[in-house]
């Protein structure tokens, strides 16, 4: 790859990362519902991620065998979220 074409791939890779991360500090303390495997449902407030998006922490964790103030979701178990979002600035 010619240095132009590199430094302008390192731009557009530098440019989705900050938007993604901009994504993932906007949805700090909103209301979320994860679908795992199996069929559960569970839902809680998303309080953040690891460097890697590895794992969710969400407080209020609300799960069919009761609430859990605090917990850690692996991705892996993750099949979709959804946001309850105000707005986007």
């Amino acid at each position: 790859m010619d240095p132009p074409a590199a430094i302008e791939e390192q731009d557009s890779r530098s440019f989705l990362r900050r938007r993604f991360l901009e994504v993932i500090v906007g949805m700090n303390k909103k209301n979320v519902d994860f679908s795992l495997h199996g069929g559960t449902v569970v839902s809680g407030v998303f309080k953040g991620s690891d460097k890697d998006i590895l794992n969710f922490h969400v407080s209020e964790l609300k799960t069919p065998i009761g609430v859990q103030s605090e917990a850690l979701l692996r991705c892996t178990d993750i099949l979709s979220c959804e946001f309850q979002m105000d707005k986007l600035d």
